[in-house]
């Protein structure tokens, strides 16, 4: 199973809490878009709900615990906390 590029960095916005719709204004998508992919990644990850979708994500590794701390903050345009 792949993810695409853009499910992967949405999951990775999802994992540091950013909701859909500053997901959607941050790529310049529409909101239905955003739920498109997620969709998408949840049916690919067999996950019920994002929560689901997120812990099977870091199991499989497309996505790091690490990454709020990880300079893929900087490669997406935003700012650590």
């Amino acid at each position: 199973m792949k993810l695409s590029n853009r499910e992967t960095e949405i999951l990775e916005l999802n994992n540091i809490g950013l909701t859909d719709q500053q997901i959607a204004d941050k790529f310049g998508l529409s909101l239905r878009t955003v739920h498109a992919h997620t969709m998408n990644f949840r049916k690919k990850l067999k996950a019920k709900n994002i929560k689901e979708a997120l812990y099977k994500a870091r199991k499989k590794g497309f996505i790091k615990d690490d990454f709020v701390i990880g300079c893929n903050c900087k490669k997406l345009g935003l700012e650590k906390s």
